[in-house]
């Protein structure tokens, strides 16, 4: 077995998103995003929210926040 796969195994699969205690995002906010409605650009909206471009890119596209 590889090292990631022994440390993979080792993470809380149920520590995800909001239940991760260094969550700056939540359900509503990445719902939000998601939706078809959104006006904001990634920069935008990393901005107003605290996190990073990439953060905000990786929940839109379901990359991170997955189980929403």
């Amino acid at each position: 077995m590889s090292y990631w796969a022994t440390e993979q195994s080792k993470r809380d699969p149920y520590n995800v998103g909001i239940n991760n205690n260094r969550a700056k995002l939540n359900e509503e906010i990445v719902h939000e995003m998601r939706s078809l409605g959104c006006p904001f650009s990634c920069a935008e909206l990393a901005e107003r929210y605290g996190v990073h471009v990439n953060t905000i890119r990786n929940a839109k596209s379901g990359k991170s926040w997955r189980h929403i």
